[in-house]
């Protein structure tokens, strides 16, 4: 009987070995037919990909972690983004920056700011980002939202804390994972204060203007702070972006006014509507300022630019994210974790490039 028990069991572990092997080999075919195909349709989307292989993979009954899923899936990308069939998802802010960085290198620097977002509560590397900012000798740090998933009071004072611990100076406004709990700026203000503010650093202005309610319109008392304020602005901060248009699927999916579910309601779907409205007057706001440079925004985990389609000398930027996960897969999977920083250089020009964390 011993000798039967162990045979079985030694058919045991071999079962699983063989379904493991199994499920990485499946796993590595499927996730390059969906990533070629993806991107033979609409460009590539690294998240989808990780997210269609795990459900398919469930559906199959092939036993495959979700951080494995990932981790494969952004491999593959990875790969794919340095051939003629990608877009280089993972490196078009790197390459960009090393460029602009070139242009630049013969400039004097005024002054230097650091711009951070969706950090998702990840304190180890929002202290990696905060060595990072402080080794770059920034005047402030600029914080764009989705400091923490659920917008707990517990955790809000956890990141500010840590923030405060820095000795850095920084400003932040709320992304719409900091107001899920109350569904209201309640935790956040208690935490940090004001969702809006305006900054002077060194001859220019700086708004930082929170629109990360999916489904609230701005208030009057917000628009009208914005609308006082605007003509002094160089540089104008957003929780979620407003214009994407060029973008790859789903960024170009992804801003003021829009949710990556449909609204459940009629009654959701038209404050959805009202929002996406009342983005595009406030993109047209912008763009009648003639003095503001560049819009710069957080929520889309990928780091971005864009030529503002109305007005060539605006540019708008979105930055990449701090955490190291997004929902439960790793971050590298649409772009490595990184902070950005603004240069403003004596010559009244400026750039943003991408530093990652790793």
């Amino acid at each position: 009987m011993a000798k039967h028990s162990s045979s079985s069991s030694s058919k045991s572990l071999f079962g699983r070995a063989m379904r493991s092997i199994l499920g990485i080999t499946v796993l590595s075919a499927l996730v390059l037919g969906i990533t070629l195909g993806i991107r033979a349709t609409y460009n590539l989307n690294t998240l989808e990909v990780a997210q269609i292989s795990n459900s398919i993979l469930g559906k199959l009954g092939v036993p495959v972690k979700d951080s494995r899923v990932g981790e494969v899936a952004g491999k593959f990308v990875e790969r794919i983004s340095q051939t003629d069939i990608g877009m280089g998802v993972s490196t078009i802010r790197t390459e960009e920056a090393s460029a602009s960085a070139s242009d630049s290198s013969s400039k004097d620097v005024k002054f230097k700011v650091a711009v951070f977002s969706d950090i998702h509560e990840d304190t180890q590397n929002l202290s990696k980002a905060l060595d990072l900012a402080i080794s770059n000798k920034v005047a402030a740090i600029f914080i764009l939202g989705d400091l923490t998933n659920f917008g707990d009071i517990p955790t809000l004072q956890m990141i500010k804390k840590q923030l405060d611990a820095s000795g850095v100076t920084y400003y932040t406004i709320p992304g719409d994972h900091d107001i899920a709990q109350t569904s209201s700026l309640e935790n956040f203000s208690q935490v940090f204060g004001s969702n809006y503010q305006k900054v002077a650093l060194d001859g220019y202005t700086f708004l930082l203007v929170d629109n990360s309610p999916n489904y609230t319109k701005l208030p009057p008392v917000e628009i009208s702070w914005i609308d006082n304020n605007i003509t002094s602005a160089d540089y104008i901060f957003l929780s979620q972006p407003l214009f994407v248009d060029g973008l790859n699927p789903p960024f170009n999916r992804m801003y003021m006014g829009s949710t990556q579910s449909a609204p459940e309601t009629d009654q959701l779907k038209q404050k959805q509507l009202d929002v996406r409205d009342q983005g595009t007057l406030l993109l047209g706001l912008i763009r009648d300022t003639k003095n503001v440079k560049a819009v710069i925004a957080g929520d889309q985990h990928m780091s971005s630019e864009l030529a503002d389609s109305k007005r060539a000398d605006l540019k708008h930027y979105v930055v990449g994210a701090i955490t190291d996960k997004v929902d439960s897969y790793p971050q590298k999977i649409i772009q490595s974790s990184r902070i950005s920083i603004l240069n403003i250089y004596t010559d009244g020009t400026y750039d943003l490039n991408d530093l990652p964390l790793n």
